[in-house]
């Protein structure tokens, strides 16, 4: 597959992911399922980068991402699912809804704070890209590093999200420069 091809998938991927805010859930988890699959094939596209280049933070980190997405595409598809069948009890009884969120906010935490920890190797990885795609690598590669902390702080993630964005924009438009570059 050729770079062009992982930018455009990132595209998807980018679009499908603002919509997953849209309240019908049922929408929502087609929308979100059809993202993971598009964010996937995109995050593939840095994995075969790093394999081109020998760039290990870049792969590890990238291989990282795709497995946290993985968990936690599967985590949202499963507890939302579950969450319906254990709301409709768990109003009669508190404590176990209680109980329920603070599980799901501590499996959150966990993905926020390697998702961050993970995108710093990836931003150091693309840092090292610099020689090919000159200061487009190293604007993703700080971007990267900031959205990383900024999730690992776990109070900061809200701008992390933000950043994220900015810096899902710059990864596509590496991917559309990939194959001139490498």
């Amino acid at each position: 597959m050729n770079y062009k091809t992982y930018a455009w998938f990132g595209i998807i991927s980018f679009i499908l992911s603002l919509l997953t805010f849209i309240p019908l859930e049922t929408i929502s988890r087609i929308i979100y399922s059809l993202s993971f699959v598009a964010s996937a094939i995109f995050v593939w596209g840095f994995i075969d980068i790093s394999n081109k280049t020998k760039n290990t933070p870049l792969n590890v980190g990238s291989w990282a991402i795709l497995v946290i997405s993985i968990l936690g595409a599967l985590f949202y598809l499963l507890s939302s699912f579950g969450l319906e069948i254990v709301s409709l009890d768990a109003l009669q009884d508190t404590t176990q809804l209680m109980s329920l969120g603070i599980e799901i906010l501590a499996i959150l935490a966990i993905v926020f704070i390697s998702l961050g920890a993970f995108l710093i190797v990836q931003g150091v990885g693309l840092l090292r890209l610099k020689n090919k795609f000159n200061g487009l690598a190293t604007a993703a590669g700080i971007l990267g590093i900031i959205t990383g902390v900024s999730f690992i702080t776990l109070l900061l993630s809200f701008i992390g999200v933000f950043t994220m964005l900015a810096l899902d924009i710059l990864l596509i438009i590496i991917l559309f420069k990939a194959d001139e570059a490498i």
